[in-house]
């Protein structure tokens, strides 16, 4: 997304949609009846939309909701972030912080830790029972992890 595009997503966000922490995990709603505004976030940003949601009153307009999760919700709430106002800041502030705390990108970080380690290790020329001692592993996951991510 270029600047206007993501200033766009972050007016819509702030107007209708919300940033949601859930114990598995995170996620950026938007919920409106406009469904060629969501199809335009969604081209945008990614996610999906469903819908129409049930009516809570016959007379409503029909509803939808686009829905992001997890890297790409992250993602856009990066991206937003210097254009929201403080109560949806706040909001989103939680997200990146539950999200950069999970689990999965604790693993995550440091797996890409420990393949730099090794690459640089490698291009020292050290061995992979050298590299091992470093990472404090044993030689065969060195071994693997330079074959799963074809560090030849």
């Amino acid at each position: 997304m270029n600047e206007i595009e993501t200033a766009w997503v972050a007016g819509v966000l702030e107007g209708e949609g919300s940033f949601v922490t859930k114990r598995v995990g995170v996620a950026v709603h938007c919920a409106m009846t406009d469904v060629d505004v969501l199809e335009r976030i969604k081209a945008l940003c990614g996610g999906n939309i469903y819908g129409p949601l049930k009516k809570r009153k016959a007379h409503y307009k029909d509803c939808w909701l686009w829905q992001l999760c997890g890297k790409e919700a992250a993602d856009v709430t990066y991206a937003v972030l210097p254009y929201l106002c403080k109560r949806r800041l706040r909001q989103a502030r939680k997200l990146t912080l539950k999200y950069e705390t999970s689990p999965r990108v604790k693993m995550q970080q440091r797996t890409a830790q420990r393949l730099q380690v090794i690459v640089e290790g490698r291009g020292k020329g050290l061995t992979h029972q050298a590299i091992a001692n470093v990472l404090g592993v044993d030689r065969s996951s060195v071994s693997h992890m330079i074959l799963e991510y074809q560090l030849q």
